[in-house]
């Protein structure tokens, strides 16, 4: 930290990323244990904490290299998103470092909560905003102490710490109950999935749908249009970009969808259909080609 002298009465705080998420981190704790009676706290405390996730991130990409914080390093004028720092950090090329698929999912899901709760008009289950915190706060804790060898009672009130292990094991309790459950209801392992929003195994689809045992959290599937297989929506993907379109003026004209009536598929059917619009493509390109020589050939022939 430094304190740098502006004019004989102003003085401007400087913070440096690890600094900083130190500071929102502390914010995030000191707001989560206001929630325990003020439940709009909550609104802070994971607005906080997803900023502490942020800054630690860049401060990790920073130790590296400090051109490594801005998305464009060509055009350092924005910085990274957590998303483009994660994928950073965990290339071998550069960061070399682990983030499991659960963490990847938790951080995701805390930012689009932190959204949420920040329009003016919201509705969310508390429980699951909970649950989310408490598992991002665990990430953060392991990635100080793994990126910078520092603890996090070293950065937190330890008393704090007390109450937020209270929450977890109310969190595992709760957890152990759902895979109760879950065996008791002799549900196959193959209609069980990581829940999107808690990141437990204890998704259980039912009847075209998901639901949470754990977080409650309800998601219905969507079915791949090409192939009839059910899935999440955010599962399939846009391959809009194979047909032939036509893009000026800020106008989007389609021009051959090459009989694609939907632009979205799983992954496995958006490889097989590219590939098909490739091949017409191609086969297109070839009877043009044909029909070129044929006309030159007819035309020579004619004037001989």
């Amino acid at each position: 930290m430094a304190l740098v002298s502006m004019s004989k009465n102003e003085h401007r705080l400087e913070l440096g990323f690890l600094e900083n998420s130190h500071r929102f981190l502390k914010e995030a704790a000191a707001k989560a244990k206001l929630a325990r009676t003020e439940e709009d706290q909550w609104m802070f405390a994971v607005s906080a904490l997803i900023q502490s996730v942020e800054l630690a991130l860049k401060a990790a990409l920073a130790e590296i290299h400090p051109v490594l914080i801005y998305e464009n390093i060509d055009d350092p004028k924005r910085t990274v998103s957590i998303r483009t720092a994660t994928n950073r950090l965990t290339n071998k090329k550069i960061g070399k470092l682990e983030f499991t698929e659960r963490d990847q999912r938790r951080l995701q899901r805390a930012i689009s909560i932190r959204n949420e709760l920040t329009h003016s008009d919201f509705s969310i289950n508390l429980a699951q905003v909970k649950a989310n915190f408490h598992e991002v706060f665990a990430f953060l804790a392991e990635f100080n102490r793994k990126s910078f060898s520092i603890n996090m009672d070293e950065i937190v009130d330890p008393a704090y710490l007390v109450e937020f292990l209270d929450d977890r094991k109310h969190h595992q309790e709760m957890l152990s109950r759902a895979l109760t459950r879950i065996k008791d209801e002799g549900v196959a392992s193959h209609l069980i999935r990581s829940c999107n929003f808690c990141a437990e195994e204890t998704f259980v689809e039912d009847d075209g749908s998901f639901k949470c045992y754990l977080c409650h959290h309800h998601e219905d599937l969507v079915q791949c249009q090409n192939c009839g297989e059910n899935f999440f929506k955010e599962e399939l993907e846009d391959f809009s970009d194979a047909f032939q379109s036509d893009y000026s003026e800020g106008l989007y004209e389609l021009i051959n969808n090459y009989g694609y009536n939907y632009h979205t598929a799983c992954s496995a059917c958006v490889s097989e259909i590219k590939q098909n619009i490739y091949d017409l493509e191609s086969q297109y390109f070839y009877e043009q080609m044909l029909e070129e020589e044929y006309q030159n050939k007819h035309t020579s022939q004619k004037n001989s």
